[in-house]
């Protein structure tokens, strides 16, 4: 049987749906997430594929655009296979599958884990989600003749990321070859001079003269929206950083509001709990089963709820829960623009959830 070509992720053969295609290829990992109640492994080349997915990395100073970052389950056994590796190969004692741990997440751009690796290419909703099979750790006096020239491409990559290499260049030393660990050294030895210039050119103050650039005209950055099927795929770890959905409010819990006051402490004090929205990708219909691909659980906190109802205290939105509800049922079934957070949910008195939380209903 003849071995799958040794491939460039830009050099993967285009697929249609319903069909896959084998290749192997050498890849940089970035991270491990858990998604879809399984881990993937997210890794790049730096070259781009159109049939990759929506997901970007900016860590640790890289930033990988959507078409060159790919992802993949891992398996438990290859977890620990690599895991092992990577322990021997840089006399480390860091332990991944330790480190993923309870957050079902780890970032390790900066433990420069190089890997070959075979995958079935195949299509999920349109985008490259492949299986992965036999990934080992690069060696690179263990390449064949096939796979050396897209490691040695690999390496030149991460070479022209400076400020990147800089922060792995103790185990570069290590992954690489000398020549190319060498030359980089020297090169950074050359620019702390060209650093400190660059940073006091940011504390000069421009006078009127300077009417080549207007410097109090402000661009914007313009967030990003995501779908729900998207923030499905985010690692569930705090960032504080909002986020953008467009989504579909299809159902609530309860479903029946009566039940969000757990009990009436006094004639005044009614303790609403948190109302979980159930959202959806924005496309759904009424024909669409609802998943955990395409659906995810949204939390509202009761001040929140208060000022989406309209109501003044927790017990006006107890006395009134119909028409509460009826004035929320409003903003149900069809295209919504929600901003979201990572927060905190305790699920017993011991333990707490990282969850999606509502900031507010944009539009």
């Amino acid at each position: 049987m003849n071995a799958p070509p040794f491939l460039k992720v830009k050099e993967f053969p285009f697929i249609e749906e319903g069909e896959v295609r084998k290749v192997s290829t050498c890849l940089l990992v970035l991270e491990f997430v858990k998604c879809y109640q399984r881990m993937h492994v997210r890794c790049t080349d730096f070259t781009g594929n159109p049939q990759n997915g929506q997901l970007t990395y900016k860590q640790n100073n890289l930033d990988v655009t959507p078409d060159q970052l790919i992802s993949f389950p891992m398996l438990e056994r290859e977890f620990d296979s690599l895991n092992k590796s990577y322990q021997e190969f840089y006399n480390e004692d860091f332990d991944l599958v330790d480190a993923y741990g309870d957050n079902e997440y780890l970032d390790v751009s900066d433990r420069l884990i190089v890997i070959t690796v075979n995958l079935t290419l195949r299509l999920y909703k349109g985008c490259l989600e492949p299986y992965l099979y036999d990934p080992d750790l690069v060696e690179i006096n263990a390449c064949d003749t096939n796979e050396k020239p897209l490691v040695l491409d690999l390496f030149e990559e991460i070479k022209s990321r400076k400020e990147y290499l800089k922060s792995v260049e103790h185990l570069a030393k290590t992954m690489m070859p000398e020549d190319l660990t060498l030359e980089s050294s020297t090169i950074a030895k050359k620019e702390p001079e060209l650093i400190y210039i660059d940073d006091r050119i940011v504390d000069i103050e421009f006078t009127d003269d300077d009417d080549e650039c207007d410097s109090s005209v402000v661009i914007p950055d313009t967030p990003r929206v995501y779908s729900v099927s998207e923030i499905k795929q985010m690692p569930m770890s705090l960032d504080k950083t909002p986020y953008l959905v467009n989504a579909k409010i299809c159902g609530t819990f309860p479903d029946d509001w009566i039940y969000l006051a757990t009990r009436m402490l006094t004639s005044q004090q009614v303790p609403i709990r948190d109302l979980e929205l159930i959202v959806a990708d924005a496309d759904v219909d009424e024909e669409t089963l609802l998943d955990e691909r395409n659906s995810t659980s949204i939390f509202v906190g009761w001040e929140k709820l208060l000022k989406l109802t309209g109501c003044k205290s927790q017990k006006q939105l107890y006395s009134n829960v119909s028409s509460a509800k009826l004035r929320f049922a409003g903003k149900m079934g069809f295209p919504i623009r929600l901003e979201i957070m990572k927060d905190k949910k305790a699920i017993n008195s011991d333990t707490q959830k990282v969850v999606w939380s509502l900031v507010q209903i944009v539009s």
